[in-house]
């Protein structure tokens, strides 16, 4: 079964909702580098022994397309799981946008030295992407989002479950590994990802924001 024209129509404009979220953290990570939001550091002491490795922006810029393609995969299926998806993305962004607003973080990024394909290729990253709005991870909220719609969308696929989370884990683990973020900055991006997703999972009749008085 095929979406209609008109419910694809729907759902594009619908779509204006996970870029809105998305916005948030541009708005805010852009007023870190201008040094309007003033960021402090979030650090355990393992950090200390986390080592940078500069192969592991392959998963972490892969994260985007792995996004792009679960996004495009639950806009095509004719269920309401693209719907939950995108309110799941924009309620989570919406909430970590108030923490960087209100608690603005920094990552105190190493100097890059040599000059193989992997450290240029960070290189290019750090340019693009300023070391603020760092707890919680979003790179881990919307790794963790898209593995949870896509795996409930698929539930009997069971080479693409494992592939999903080998992967996802990958993307968790690069995130830290490439100096982007602190360690405390991962478990906090699972918790926005877990409290966004419950909220559009719980079924209509026990949710209690949702009854009529």
């Amino acid at each position: 079964m095929r979406i209609g024209a008109r419910e694809a129509l729907r759902r594009g404009a619908f779509f204006l909702l996970f870029v809105l979220g998305t916005f948030g953290y541009f708005l805010t990570n852009r007023l870190g580098v201008l040094q309007v939001l003033p960021a402090r550091i979030v650090t355990w002491p393992l950090d200390a022994l986390v080592p940078l490795v500069p192969a592991f922006v392959v998963p972490y810029l892969l994260f985007l397309p792995y996004v792009a393609g679960t996004a495009l995969v639950l806009f095509l299926d004719p269920s309401d799981r693209y719907y939950r998806f995108v309110w799941t993305v924009f309620a989570g962004m919406a909430a970590a946008t108030a923490v960087f607003f209100l608690y603005p973080t920094a990552m105190d990024r190493p100097s890059l030295s040599g000059g193989d394909a992997f450290t240029s290729l960070l290189r290019l990253v750090y340019a693009a992407d300023g070391p603020f709005d760092c707890l919680p991870s979003t790179h881990v909220f919307y790794s963790a989002v898209s593995a949870w719609h896509l795996l409930r969308l698929r539930p009997r696929a069971r080479a693409l479950q494992a592939a999903s989370l080998a992967f996802v884990l990958l993307v968790w683990a690069s995130t830290v590994l490439v100096k982007q973020h602190h360690l405390p900055d991962v478990p906090a991006g699972l918790a926005l990802a877990a409290a966004a997703v419950l909220a559009f999972e719980i079924p209509k009749e026990v949710r209690p924001w949702r009854r009529s008085t």
